[in-house]
């Protein structure tokens, strides 16, 4: 059936009632961007997990229920973008989701959110660091930071990450180039399990390595199979705060639907972040709160 010309994409990722992250973010993001934002929670949270205490409620069963109503109405999506998961069997289920509502023209983005700072994440076992190895598999374009990179490429940097040391360029490349080669490496063996309705035409494989620290700039990392790699800085602003990789990976994932090239949507990013830091500053919005965008969502 069709739902008309405007362009659907799906954002499996929690709902945090306040602090703003996840599909707090990515809804209006997304939807200032002119697309239709389609939200399939993967938990309910009553604020982010960075505040002294949270309610949690995981949605897992109410995923697959949700997916079973939209085979239903025959949705496919032109967009999937893949947040927080909170079990290894969630992202088994989204396995599941992006080969049944994908076409040959889905852009899958993969936000890993295992870690920062060199840790993982408490909740993050090693049983799902393994399926998110595989599940980068599923993605067109991935957007790990550093500490992301080495649960994922199993690099031995997460200690000299942990004491506040900067990695050497040629280090980060290397995990990047590592990241590409697993997802071309996986890609048959995705391809082999998607229906023939849903074979995929054989995209470029994408990293975006977010968030490089350096001297009052930050720094993204842009590869793009047998292209040269793309180093894209901007002027630091204010301290680090929850939630901007979740806006971060809500434009990217945009921009690749609505045909962006990939550095261009990534400069798109660093500068409405770096504008919505800036207010959030001017405002004293406290760092667990995220960044105050909604001024600025009539700029995307």
């Amino acid at each position: 059936m069709s739902r008309g010309k405007q362009k659907k994409l799906a954002v499996i990722n929690d709902m945090t009632c306040f602090g703003r992250c996840a599909l707090t973010v990515s809804i209006p993001i997304i939807s200032a961007m002119k697309l239709q934002c389609c939200p399939l929670p993967t938990a309910l949270f009553s604020n982010h997990t960075a505040y002294p205490s949270f309610f949690k409620e995981d949605f897992t069963k109410q995923m697959s229920v949700i997916m079973e109503e939209w085979k239903k109405l025959g949705l496919e999506f032109e967009g999937i973008l893949i947040g927080y998961l909170g079990s290894a069997g969630q992202m088994e289920v989204v396995q599941q989701f992006v080969r049944e509502f994908s076409t040959a023209e889905t852009i899958v983005t993969l936000d890993p959110v295992m870690g920062d700072n060199g840790r993982r994440y408490p909740s993050y076992t090693e049983e799902m660091s393994r399926n998110m190895q595989d599940l980068v598999g599923e993605a067109d374009l991935i957007t790990p930071n550093l500490t992301e990179c080495c649960l994922l490429t199993d690099a031995p940097y997460l200690k000299r990450l942990a004491d506040g040391k900067r990695l050497k360029r040629a280090e980060i490349l290397e995990m990047g180039e590592n990241l590409l080669y697993r997802m071309s490496l996986t890609r048959e063996k995705t391809e082999k399990n998607r229906s023939d309705k849903n074979k995929i035409e054989r995209k470029k494989k994408q990293v975006v390595i977010s968030g490089i620290p350096g001297d009052g700039m930050l720094t993204n990392l842009c590869l793009t199979e047998g292209e040269e790699p793309r180093w894209l800085s901007s002027r630091k602003v204010g301290t680090e705060r929850c939630g901007t990789g979740d806006v971060f990976a809500a434009i990217v994932a945009a921009g690749g639907v609505l045909g962006m090239p990939l550095e261009e949507a990534v400069e798109k990013a660093a500068r409405f972040i770096g504008r919505c830091m800036k207010r959030s500053e001017e405002l004293e919005i406290p760092l667990t709160d995220g960044i105050c965008l909604e001024e600025f969502l009539s700029e995307l």
